[in-house]
């Protein structure tokens, strides 16, 4: 039992696959509590037995620490005892809030514990709030770590192993993985009294203690003794943060060292590994098959490990079947029972054998037993998650043969299999019958059209025959009607079927117009040629066709055929070079802007790069603008110059109503400039924790329902715009949030944005990015554990967002980061709600705070249109599309609008009284020095 419980602690998680934290024991002259609350943030822990204080020690315990009291085993287990009914009573209390049912007569003074802890954590953030710093680890893309096996004995590994298995950082590591970690740790032998780490460094090493003790010191105070088996300095696995106390050496010590780079290229390459390999797996069931490598690896992420121990039974014959199964270690045998009782083993699987698929169909009885052979690890799928991520089986199978139709077409061949199978949901399937028109010649069109099963006949009326001329047929894979979508021009042929049956995929004119955008130039091409293939059947081409060469036998039989075969056409342009040629559009529409024709008004806040400044253009009679500068010196020093150009690139293109606009950039000899839309309303974050009014305070500690609805949609609706540019945000807090003058949001900061899917270096298109980033309280489970992250990084943090909007605190907040970085690894059972909470609020948290980024709200089927749908937004204020359109187009009415007295009004800006007054955009900036790669932001 473990000697420290934390009444906020959580309910025992009904799921197999959850690996919780074990107890954890400490050597030390402070309280289990007490180190808790301080080797945890990077000072030390080992797996021996406490001893008690002594006199002289307890008296050099800090005030800020003596506080928590000595936790005895008594005490303890009493303590987990009320935690468990308090579990208990939260769950029965949540079922009965979702059957509207009074709360249990018996709960009530559980219930003013729990009410009380909540407002605990609310308190602890509104008296002292502090503005949240992001942080940001190497970037491990295109990063190649050579990997050195050093030699161990036997002791030492189980020693190793024994410390790893006791830290969370470590859980999402398989055997193989663990392996890995524990071959490539090196060796450091340590003199006594020599300094292991120092309090106040960065940290870029984790340490395993196998020989020797140390002396944990923090501001110079003894405060603790490791011993064999003590590891620390984890922090500096995830970032060089600071390190919180002074290891010293007691005596000669043996210890083995993990550098950062190697563990988080470790974590990255074990994900990545079981992906593939439970991708090979995939490949192997036949009903899933038709599935493709977006499909199949979409499945792949989703799949949870359960474990079963020997004899256990996974599955029972008759019991309905909703769940399937592979076997991913360890073996099972398969049994059926027999009328007198007895089971017959019918056969056995092993490691990659899958049982239960029929479950993706539907739910039936099963017709046999699976019993776990020795221990057993399984990784699952529920039929209603497989709905959810890709729908049912022959849904799936249709959309994926339909993008396979979409492939061979040649203007959309170029397009990735995500693109394409996107493009199934945007088509509609049109059945015909035989001598049906399709279109018909001289009338105005608004469809474009592919043909996906059976032919139709392109026929056109010539003047000069005054009869209709048959120009060709068109199967499978071609399409037609897009020139008068392009032109408005009438139809120039007409089209009807000429098999028995016929299924047309047909497009909307503002859906073509959206999506084919990208591709006119080759639409262009492709409809002069069929004009000139027109021209030639009518055998008017003497005048046409002067100086060109004549067309080939084939070509005059089909004038089709080219187009069949994707002659003439430029290939198509693939989702990512159509998305460069936006951004290099969009850029040319930007105005040049001059630094000497912008006037400082006042000193915004300061940053950890530079500051923010507010500015009049006088060029643009006087716009008042924001203008953030950054010292050149700064970013190279700190690795942060790709981050700027990524700033850059991202909010060049975008324009939305809740995305802070970028007027410009520039830079000089020391600093780079963004001149951006100024936004007078100040941050959310001052709104929430500084200035809220008592008419916003709601039922939890945060703002009213109404008021996070909004702002949580104004974030839906930008990220969803983000995305459509192939951008990851990463940074969503409400000190990036900007409120305007009307009390709507705009995002601001895009130094974390990086474009998703993207190319490497070597070519090859990514749709997972693996940097630490952003601000420990949001950031995602995934992000935490290097897995690799994807736009579902932006769905946990809205989860987060509302959470804090509504509770005033953030669901994993502890005192240090890495107290905050296992809660949010350990989610589902750190996850807690104040009593009575609003149930759609409650739900959609949930859903975005999913673990498993596969399964989170957003990332299934329905995309970002899952979320605007749920009931957390059309219960309250937003019921339809026609209201999230009325949003967009500021058609609500805000609880808080923001007192400005003029465009230049600065008061809704809290600054420090200690930061820098000066109007001098150089003045104290670090000053640069060009290296031998010359100034890497020449073309800013």
């Amino acid at each position: 039992m473990s000697s420290f419980t934390d009444i906020s602690g959580a309910a025992p998680s009904n799921s197999r696959n959850q690996k919780l934290p074990p107890s954890r024991k400490f050597s030390t002259s402070l309280s289990d509590a007490e180190m808790k609350m301080k080797l945890l943030s990077d000072g030390g822990r080992a797996p021996s037995k406490p001893r008690k204080l002594g006199e002289e020690e307890k008296a050099e315990i800090p005030e800020s620490v003596s506080k928590v009291e000595p936790v005895t085993e008594s005490a303890t287990e009493a303590i987990d005892s009320i935690k468990e009914m308090l579990d208990i009573i939260h769950s029965v209390q949540e079922m009965m809030e979702a059957l509207n049912l009074s709360p249990l007569p018996i709960s009530h003074h559980a219930n003013d514990v729990a009410d009380q802890h909540m407002k605990d954590q609310r308190k602890k953030g509104v008296e002292k709030p502090k503005r949240r710093e992001q942080i940001i680890g190497e970037s491990l893309d295109n990063d190649n770590v050579a990997l050195t096996v050093y030699p161990k004995s036997d002791e030492t590994r189980k020693i190793i192993a024994s410390s790893l298995a006791n830290h969370f950082l470590f859980s999402d590591l398989e055997g193989s993985g663990v392996k890995d970690v524990i071959d490539t740790m090196e060796k450091e032998d340590v003199l006594q009294d020599m300094v292991i780490i120092q309090q106040g460094e960065a940290g870029d090493k984790f340490y395993v203690l196998e020989h020797g003790s140390a002396q944990i010191k923090v501001n110079g105070e003894k405060k603790g003794i490791l011993t064999s088996g003590a590891a620390f300095g984890e922090l500096a696995l995830m970032w060089n943060s600071p390190r919180a106390a002074t290891i010293v050496a007691m005596d000669d010590c043996t210890l083995w060292s993990l550098s950062r780079p190697l563990f988080r290229r470790l974590l990255a390459t074990s994900s990545s590994n079981q992906t593939v390999q439970l991708c090979e797996f995939l490949n192997n069931v036949p009903l899933l098959h038709p599935l493709g490598n977006q499909e199949t690896t979409k499945i792949a992420r989703a799949l949870r490990s359960e474990m079963y121990s020997d004899g256990e039974y996974i599955i029972r014959q008759g019991d309905e079947g909703d769940v399937f199964y592979i076997i991913y270690k360890g073996k099972v045998v398969c049994t059926k029972n027999e009328e007198d009782g007895a089971e017959r083993e019918m056969v056995r699987l092993k490691s990659g054998d899958f049982f239960g698929e029929r479950a993706l169909q539907k739910k039936e009885p099963r017709a046999a037993n699976v019993i776990a052979c020795g221990d057993v690890e399984c990784f699952t799928l529920t039929l209603d998650q497989f709905n959810l991520l890709l729908g049912g089986i022959q849904e799936v199978i249709y959309h994926i043969t339909t993008a396979r139709v979409l492939k061979s077409v040649p203007l959309l061949s170029g397009l990735s299999e995500e693109a394409l199978y996107s493009l199934t949901n945007i088509f509609e399937s049109h059945k015909y019958e035989k001598g049906d028109l399709v279109i018909t010649e001289g009338e105005e069109g608004d469809h474009f059209y592919v043909v996906h099963d059976g032919t139709v006949q392109v026929t056109q009326f010539s003047s000069s025959l005054d009869a209709e001329v048959e120009l060709g047929t068109l199967e499978s894979g071609h399409y037609f009607g897009e020139i008068a979508l392009l032109t408005r021009a009438p139809r120039t042929a007409s089209v009807k079927v000429s098999t028995d049956k016929a299924e047309l995929l047909v497009m909307h004119r503002n859906d073509f117009q959206t999506f084919m955008a990208p591709f006119e130039n080759e639409i262009q091409e492709q409809m002069e040629q069929r004009e000139h293939h027109a021209t030639v059947k009518h055998g008017k081409a003497e005048d046409y066709m002067e100086g060109v060469e004549k067309l080939d036998d084939v070509d005059a039989v089909n004038p089709y055929a080219s187009l069949k075969q994707g002659a003439g056409v430029t290939g198509g342009r693939s989702r990512t070079e159509s998305m460069k040629a936006k951004i290099k559009q969009k850029k040319s529409e930007m105005d040049p802007v001059v630094l000497e024709d912008l006037d400082v008004l006042c000193v915004l806040g300061m940053g950890t790069f530079g500051k923010v400044v507010m500015v009049t253009h006088r060029v643009r009679q006087n716009q008042v603008s924001a203008l953030k500068c950054l010292a050149k010196a700064h970013l190279i020093r700190t690795h942060q110059e790709q981050n700027v150009w990524r700033e850059k690139e991202a909010m060049q293109v975008m324009s939305h109503p809740f995305v802070v606009e970028l007027r410009g950039t520039l830079s000089d000899t020391n600093q780079v400039y963004l001149l951006l839309e100024y936004v007078p309303g100040g941050e959310l974050w001052s709104l929430l924790y500084e200035k809220k009014p008592k008419s916003m305070q709601g039922e939890w500690g945060g703002m009213t329902l109404k008021s996070t609805v909004l702002f949580s949609a104004m974030c839906i609706s930008a990220f969803e715009h983000i995305h459509e540019w192939d951008f990851c945000y990463r940074d969503l807090k409400p000190e990036n949030l900007l409120i305007d003058k009307r009390g709507y949001l705009k995002i601001a900061d895009f130094g974390f944005a990086k474009r998703l899917p993207y190319e490497t270096a070597g070519g090859k298109l990514e749709d997972r990015t693996f940097t630490l980033c952003g601000t420990p309280e949001y950031m995602a489970p995934e992000i935490v554990l290097s897995r690799g992250h994807d736009k579902a990084v932006d769905f946990w943090s809205v989860g987060i967002l509302i959470y804090e909007m509504l509770c005033g605190t953030t669901p994993f907040e502890a005192n240090n980061q890495q107290d905050t970085f296992e809660r949010i690894v350990y989610s589902q059972r750190y996850l807690r709600f104040p009593l009575r909470f609003d149930p759609h609020a409650k739900s959609i948290i949930r859903k975005l705070l999913e673990a498993n980024s596969a399964l989170r709200l957003g990332s299934l089927k329905g995309g970002i249109q899952d979320i605007k749908k749920h009931l957390f937004f059309s219960a309250h204020a937003i019921k339809s599309k026609d209201d999230w359109a009325k949003l967009a187009n500021y058609g609500f009415e805000m609880e808080y609008v923001p007192s400005i007295s003029g465009e230049t009004d600065s008061s809704n800006f809290s600054r420090d009284d200690e930061e820098d007054d000066s109007l001098e955009l150089n003045s104290a900036v670090e000053e640069f020095v060009v290296g031998s790669e010359g100034d890497q932001f020449k073309d800013f």
